[in-house]
């Protein structure tokens, strides 16, 4: 088996690295958002002057803009904004949590093991659930009282790249059965 090369793999290291270090500045980004949507609901006029500053802001492929003319933007609008860009940045951290999971598992063993199909599954979802909860947010932001101009969109990538995720599962479920079956003959 090739479980020496893999255990020594410069890659394999660095991966696991970054994927925890983009997994902490995730999660920090999460505590961000929820103490700027505590400091909007304390101070109306901060959020405006901050938050809102020339045109807009844009989050996590959640964009919100103010353009000449445009009414002022509810204060629940923009709270419903930061707390749902939070709920996105979450699934982001989990995606990279789960992500460390299986190059941790993978650095001491094979990386055929069941608990790597279910984490590898756990990324495809949540990879396509993140686009699909910024769509979410989108809309209630926009009957909570955006402005008129907020664009609905839904970022293709991620439902491309979970669905991808999702097939790739697939293999890694087969290549357990096939460890199984060859552990079994030895």
């Amino acid at each position: 088996m090739n479980t020496p090369k893999i255990n020594k793999s410069k890659l394999l290291h660095t991966g696991k690295v970054a994927s925890k270090a983009i997994e902490i500045l995730c999660w920090a980004g999460v505590a961000l958002m929820l103490m700027a949507a505590i400091a909007a609901m304390i101070d109306t006029s901060w959020a405006t002057l901050n938050l809102m500053p020339d045109s807009g802001i844009s989050m996590n492929g959640i964009t919100m803009e103010l353009n000449q003319g445009s009414d002022q933007i509810t204060l629940s609008a923009i709270v419903a904004m930061l707390l749902g860009c939070g709920f996105c940045l979450a699934l982001t951290a989990l995606v990279f949590r789960n992500l460390h999971a299986v190059l941790k598992a993978s650095q001491s063993g094979s990386p055929f093991q069941p608990e790597n199909v279910k984490r590898i599954e756990t990324i495809g979802w949540l990879s396509i659930a993140s686009p699909v909860a910024a769509l979410v947010v989108t809309v209630l932001c926009k009957l909570l009282g955006g402005p008129d101009e907020m664009e609905f969109s839904l970022n293709l990538s991620g439902i491309f790249m979970g669905i991808l995720v999702l097939i790739l599962s697939q293999f890694f479920a087969h290549g357990v059965e096939l460890e199984q079956d060859v552990d079994g003959l030895v």
